[in-house]
């Protein structure tokens, strides 16, 4: 399992190094994707938002657009009791790379890559308040549908994992479904 996260990193930074640029393609006539999703994951439930800006970069068959992702989400029941918090408030952004493989001219494999920077406010039992900086990793791996009508939609599919450093959980894996537009 680190492998895998050792390689999917090494590919992420590989890929800024090595991108190249591509004048002609068959099925990105996007620039942007806007897409709102909802995931549920073994610790947390909730709504990820992701911006995407395609600049026709490529690294082989692979396109690299970048990717800027806020998460709202909320800690499963089961999650907090397990903690040693009276309450609890997080949020977190991530900044990464999305690797694209066509499948199809409207089906396209997406992995990502990206670096989580996150904020929470925690309260013990006894009162004390602290507020911390974590960071971590997010990795995902699904598909992203473009259909080719007048409608700019898109969706978007796949399972996604999170390493943190954060004192309410350290891992989450789950699934994340969206739609959004693209312009």
């Amino acid at each position: 399992m680190k492998t895998t996260y050792i390689l999917l990193i090494t590919l992420s930074i590989f890929s800024f190094t090595h991108a190249q640029n591509a004048n002609s393609s068959a099925f990105e006539d996007w620039r942007n994707i806007v897409l709102v999703s909802k995931v549920e994951s073994t610790n947390t439930t909730g709504v990820h938002f992701e911006y995407l800006q395609n600049r026709n970069q490529w690294w082989g068959d692979w396109l690299l657009p970048w990717a800027l992702r806020f998460q709202s989400t909320e800690l499963r029941d089961k999650t907090f009791n397990k903690t040693n918090y009276r309450t609890a408030s997080v949020a977190q952004l991530t900044v990464g790379v999305n690797g694209y493989k066509p499948l199809t001219s409207n089906l396209l494999l997406n992995l990502d890559g990206g670096v989580i920077i996150g904020n929470e406010k925690l309260t013990n039992f006894s009162g004390a308040y602290t507020e911390r900086v974590y960071v971590g990793l997010s990795l995902f791996q699904g598909i992203l549908f473009v259909p080719k009508i007048s409608v700019p939609i898109v969706l978007k599919a796949g399972v996604y994992e999170e390493l943190l450093s954060s004192k309410l959980y350290n891992f989450d894996i789950g699934l994340k479904v969206g739609v959004g537009l693209k312009f």
